[in-house]
């Protein structure tokens, strides 16, 4: 009887195996398929690196921009580039009031009002929300990073695929054998 159940061992292992890459597989694309969404109805995602929005939006976390939403007003969170060329940078912060000059901002966790004020053409759109620690991830993965991640998943998949023939042959070799010793012993 022990033997029996050994000889189900590497498919049992095999199903769990491929129930993994499945999970992974579809949380990828899920995750994949929201970014899509996102970016087709115009919202842009940034990493939040520094805690001046604290407690509202999280260092490290993903902000999301939606950059159909140029038109602000007071209170309103909103994400503006500062500098030029390659010192151009993307802050996230609330407007606190609006001015000749153009928009006064401070970060939440900032005990004063950021230094210049913002023209609206300097916002890209508006924060409706935000996805904490995320960005580390992505951060430290990097664009090559991420490629590794899909074609690793994709060869688990493959992998997994393989697997499963195999045991699947076995299985149904099992199963002819049996047969085939059921035949002859009622044969004979």
């Amino acid at each position: 009887m022990k033997r029996k159940d050994r000889s189900r061992t590497p498919e049992l292992l095999a199903r769990i195996f491929e129930a993994l890459v499945v999970t992974a597989t579809a949380l990828l694309i899920v995750l994949a398929g929201g970014i899509l969404l996102l970016h087709l109805f115009g919202v842009q995602t940034y990493i939040v690196m520094s805690g001046s929005m604290e407690p509202e939006i999280h260092t490290g976390a993903i902000a999301l921009i939606d950059t159909t939403d140029r038109y602000v007003t007071i209170g309103d969170i909103v994400a503006y580039r500062m500098g030029e060329g390659d010192d151009e940078i993307l802050i996230t912060h609330r407007i606190m009031e609006r001015t000749e000059e153009g928009f006064i901002t401070k970060g939440d966790a900032n005990e004063s009002p950021d230094d210049k004020a913002v023209s609206q053409d300097q916002i890209v759109g508006t924060c409706i929300g935000s996805v904490p620690k995320a960005g580390y991830a992505i951060d430290t993965l990097g664009k090559r990073g991420l490629v590794g991640v899909v074609l690793w998943i994709t060869s688990l998949n493959i992998l997994s695929s393989l697997l499963r023939d195999i045991t699947g042959r076995r299985r149904y070799r099992r199963k002819r054998q049996n047969t085939l010793t059921y035949r002859r012993r009622n044969t004979r």
